[in-house]
């Protein structure tokens, strides 16, 4: 094909689909926007690690019996009771649960109520 002009005919510079710029790993290129590419990541990691758990599920199957896991936090595992993990750790909610319930009441109760409650707690 010759590089001359026809009539009705474009020429190879306008019809270029490819225009030299930068690339977007290069500092030059301004874009700066990577979350995608965390995105990304993180959907390959987490695609990586379902994969693992179910080859793993398959190769020995579940290995864990819940009895002893209740047995082992009762406390009862180790012949007596004195150490209730279980019951520590249904107590450690307790705390936050109080401190939800009073902020839902002080919530409730006028401005006034609540700079008194709060100069009676300092």
């Amino acid at each position: 094909m010759s590089l001359t002009r026809k009539k009705g005919q474009r020429s190879f510079i306008e019809l270029e689909c490819h225009r030299p710029r930068d690339s977007l790993f290069s500092w030059s290129s301004g874009f700066d926007n990577f979350t995608g590419f965390v995105n990304w990541g993180f959907l390959m990691l987490g695609i990586g690690g379902i994969r693992l758990l179910l080859e793993n599920f398959i190769k020995y199957g579940i290995r864990v019996d819940p009895r002893q896991w209740f047995l082992f936090l009762s406390g009862k595992y180790d012949g007596g009771e004195e150490h209730p993990s279980i019951l520590l750790i249904v107590y450690s909610t307790v705390p936050v649960t109080l401190c939800l319930l009073i902020e839902k009441g002080m919530s409730l109760v006028s401005d006034v109520m609540k700079s008194k409650n709060t100069c009676s707690n300092i």
